[in-house]
């Protein structure tokens, strides 16, 4: 499924507000402001963090989860998303080679690019602790990488509307895809129960 396609959500005008999604709710991603020189260097920065706070969601289901297609559906994330993470550390290195190491995100109030503090970086992976593996850990699991996917929904949202290589744009149509499927799986094992 594309951006395009009539069943993905729609970017709308209040998706250009800092913190906000296309329905005027925090965003569980960041606004990575606006298309401007630096805009592809944030958008790698945020989803990198964003896809290895989703890896560490996901390993810890694999020790904690009772449920097969919970562990199966964990580690085809693990293995797509650091697929998707080397490929945005080459990008980086090849696009911004004399930027600094530290991530970089947008800074509304100054307007400009500015280092990630611990505390944004920790609130960008969704760091949360979702506790024991008890009889309620699948459906912690479950609704929390639901509201991580749809944060890297709305940054590969703002990847589409705000960068203009080929490259970013593609990655962003493969990851609204793939991210929006395994939702639609999250929900369906939701609505299975335990």
């Amino acid at each position: 499924m594309g951006p395009d396609d009539p069943m993905a959500p729609k970017a709308s005008p209040g998706m250009d507000s800092p913190g906000m999604n296309g329905l005027g709710r925090p965003m569980n991603g960041m606004y990575l402001g606006p298309d401007d020189e630096e805009f592809e260097l944030r958008f790698l920065d945020a989803m990198i963090l964003h896809h290895q706070g989703a890896v560490e969601i996901a390993e810890e289901s694999l020790q904690k989860s009772q449920r097969e297609e919970i562990r199966q559906l964990s580690q085809e994330i693990i293995e797509t998303q650091r697929d998707d993470i080397a490929q945005m550390q080459a990008w980086r290195s090849q696009w911004y080679a004399n930027a600094p190491e530290a991530p970089q995100m947008y800074d509304p109030q100054r307007s400009q690019t500015v280092e990630m503090n611990d505390g944004m970086i920790s609130m960008l992976k969704m760091e949360m602790d979702l506790g024991e593996a008890d009889e309620n850990y699948d459906q912690r699991y479950v609704n929390a990488m639901i509201a991580h996917h749809e944060g890297a929904l709305d940054m590969a949202r703002q990847g589409l509307e705000n960068s203009d290589r080929p490259d970013i744009e593609a990655f962003a149509n493969d990851l609204i895809e793939t991210q929006m499927a395994e939702v639609q799986q999250m929900l369906a094992l939701q609505d299975g129960g335990q």
